[in-house]
């Protein structure tokens, strides 16, 4: 295949698996209202977009290189998953099959290692979930500052604010402004012609996005 063939197929998958995570939000925003799963889809659709951003041919985080380079034989493994990953767009169909169930095995047999958890989590697309943001943000003494996680979805037209605060239930709001509403602000104030000046001389035009964090005043604490 050609690059251009080989780029469109990944657009594609990329297109299709973004439809999926769109689904779940639509449902569990509009229709079974659960804003704990909320959080969970949220959490993993960033993360899959993330792994499809930086692609399993991506150069690593400079840390993450650093660490490995204490364990030559997760190293290997590394480079036989690159191997394959490489062979596999090279092969006809009937033995891409068998490659990808060679790939799938190095997998778990990467996941074995702790030390590579922070990698398989780049390449996998894998998302923390709520013990384990319990666990990295919950304050060791009474007097550092607490955390509160916020996302902002978008379902369809509609926008919601997702508020999550380590060890409790999350927090689903919807609010009253539009997606699009949101777009043409942001093209017509702070496209990056403007936006420097606007916010230098007119920084009260930002008033019109106030209700983005509205819900804020009352979801958060001083110091948070």
């Amino acid at each position: 295949h050609s690059v251009l063939e080989v780029q469109g197929g990944k657009r594609a998958l990329i297109a299709k698996s973004q439809r999926i995570y769109e689904l779940a939000l639509e449902i569990l925003c509009l229709f079974r209202p659960d804003p704990m799963s909320t959080w969970h889809w949220a959490q993993r659709a960033k993360a899959r977009a993330l792994s499809d951003v930086l692609g399993t041919g991506a150069v690593l985080p400079a840390r993450i290189l650093e660490e490995l380079a204490h364990y030559p034989d997760s190293l290997q493994l590394i480079q036989q998953e690159r191997d394959l990953v490489a062979r596999l767009n090279h092969v006809s169909p009937e033995k891409r099959l068998d490659l990808r169930g060679e790939l799938n095995g190095l997998w778990q047999q990467m996941m074995q290692a702790a030390h590579l958890a922070e990698y398989l989590e780049l390449r996998l697309g894998l998302a923390l979930d709520a013990d384990d943001l319990t666990i990295l943000l919950t304050p060791a003494e009474q007097t550092e500052p607490a955390c509160l996680c916020v996302d902002w979805v978008a379902v369809g037209d509609r926008l919601f604010l997702l508020a999550l605060r380590p060890g409790q239930p999350a927090h689903l709001e919807r609010l009253p402004l539009r997606l699009s509403t949101v777009r043409t602000f942001v093209q017509d104030n702070l496209s990056r012609a403007n936006f420097r000046s606007n916010l230098r001389d007119t920084p009260e035009v930002l008033q019109d996005m106030a209700p983005l964090i509205a819900p804020l005043a009352t979801l958060s604490h001083p110091e948070d």
